[in-house]
């Protein structure tokens, strides 16, 4: 018996700060706001498309992931 699955809904909700300044803290904050959310996505758009629902991707952000121009 085949299974074939797909997803409706990615909502994604994972974030970090680190006000600690270095190269090291910029990496780590990088790869979890940034890499991590498109790797997750990009491994679930197939499921996503085959969704006959109309799938949706959902990205919460908080105001620490404001950017602020000076």
């Amino acid at each position: 018996m085949l299974h074939v699955f797909f997803v409706c809904l990615y909502v994604n909700n994972a974030a970090i700060t680190d006000d600690e300044p270095s190269f090291a803290n910029a990496q780590k904050v990088l790869r979890t706001n940034y890499v991590a959310v498109k790797d997750v996505t990009q491994q679930l758009l197939p499921l996503l498309k085959g969704s006959a629902a109309g799938a949706r991707i959902v990205n919460v952000s908080s105001m620490l992931g404001q950017l602020e121009v000076n």
